[in-house]
C-alpha cells in the first residue's frame, strides 16, 4: 500500500496517461481521497477565462467557488467556499516572495500567461506594494495582450500614490492604451512623458495618435514641440508629417513650405514630392 506522504500532490498528464498514471492507480490513491493538481490533462486546452476574471467570479455571490490550500510543513488541506474575498486570495500564501519567485520561474520558462496570473493574484491580495512589483505587473499585462487592465491597473497605482509618476511611467500607460486602442486616453499620459523626455521624439508619436484621431491643431502643436525640443531620430519625417497636418487645416501654402523643408530628406523626397504635385494640381485646377 502506498503511504499518503509519499504520494504527489501534483502531477503532469500525458496522451498515454491523462491522469498522470494508471486509472487503477489514480482511483486506488486519490479518488475521493486527496487533491490532485493534474497539469495538461487536455492537451492544448486553452482556457476561456484569464486567471484574473477567475478570481473575480470567485468573489461573486451567484458562483459556486472553493478555493483550497495546502499546508506544505504540516501536509494539511483547508477548503474554503466562497464566495470569496480579496483577503482570501492574499493569504495563498501570504508570502509575497512566493508569488513574486513564481512569476520570475514562470517567465524564465516562458510561461508568461502563468507568471502574470501569480502577480494578479498577489496584487488582488493587497501584496504587491512596491514600485518595481507594480510595473512588472502592467509589463506583463501588456506582454501577454491585456493592455486595457494594465493601463487601469498603472493609472490606479499613480493616483495611489504607488508608482512614481516619471517619464517611465507615463510611456508604459500611454503604450498600454495605444495598445488597447484607446487613443484618447493614450494623449494625456503620452504628452506627460514627451514634457519630461530629453528629446522631441515623444512628441512626434503623440501627434501620430492625435493625426489618427484627426485632431490636426493638437497635432501641429505637437510636432512644432517636437521640433522646438529637437535631438529627433527624424527630422524629415517630423517636417513631412507637420505638412499633412497643415495641409488638413485647409493651408495649402504653409504646407507647402513643410513639404519642401521635408523633400530636402533623402528618405522622405518621394513622399513630399507626391504631396507638392497634389498641391499645385488642387491649385491649377482652382479648388
Amino acid at each position: 500500500m502506498t503511504k499518503t506522504s509519499s504520494l504527489p500532490i501534483e502531477v503532469r498528464g500525458s496522451a498515454k496517461q491523462p491522469l498522470g498514471m494508471s486509472p487503477a492507480q489514480f482511483l486506488r490513491d486519490y479518488w475521493q481521497k486527496r487533491p490532485l493538481l493534474i497539469r495538461q490533462a487536455f492537451p492544448d486546452f486553452v482556457s476561456p477565462i484569464e486567471p484574473n476574471d477567475l478570481a473575480g467570479l470567485a468573489m461573486e455571490e451567484t458562483a459556486l467557488s472553493r478555493l483550497i490550500i495546502h499546508d506544505e510543513g504540516r501536509d494539511r488541506w483547508k477548503v474554503k467556499t466562497g464566495p470569496l474575498t480579496e483577503k482570501d486570495f492574499a493569504s495563498t500564501p501570504d508570502k509575497k516572495s512566493y508569488w513574486l519567485q513564481l512569476s520570475a520561474v514562470n517567465s524564465e520558462l516562458q510561461k508568461y500567461e502563468d507568471a502574470v496570473a501569480a502577480m494578479e493574484i498577489a496584487y488582488r491580495g493587497g501584496i504587491l506594494t512596491e514600485d518595481a512589483e507594480i510595473r512588472r505587473l502592467c509589463e506583463l499585462l501588456l506582454y501577454v495582450g491585456i493592455p486595457y487592465r494594465g493601463a487601469t491597473t498603472l493609472q490606479k497605482a499613480i493616483a495611489d500614490d504607488k508608482v512614481k509618476a516619471d517619464k517611465k511611467t507615463y510611456e508604459t500607460l500611454a503604450n498600454a492604451w495605444i495598445a488597447a486602442r484607446e487613443y484618447d486616453k493614450a494623449a494625456q499620459p503620452l504628452g506627460q512623458a514627451a514634457a519630461l523626455h530629453e528629446n522631441g521624439d515623444l512628441y512626434v508619436r503623440l501627434a501620430e495618435v492625435l493625426m489618427q484621431r484627426e485632431k490636426w491643431p493638437e497635432a501641429q502643436d505637437a510636432l512644432q514641440r517636437a521640433l522646438d525640443k529637437g535631438k529627433l531620430k527624424d527630422t524629415g519625417n517630423t517636417k513631412l508629417l507637420m505638412g499633412i497636418a497643415v495641409y488638413s487645416q485647409k493651408k495649402p501654402g504653409e504646407a507647402r513650405t513643410w513639404f519642401q523643408q521635408a523633400r530636402e530628406y533623402p528618405n522622405e523626397r518621394k513622399a513630399a514630392d507626391g504631396w507638392l504635385q497634389h498641391i499645385n494640381s488642387e491649385q491649377n485646377s482652382g479648388r
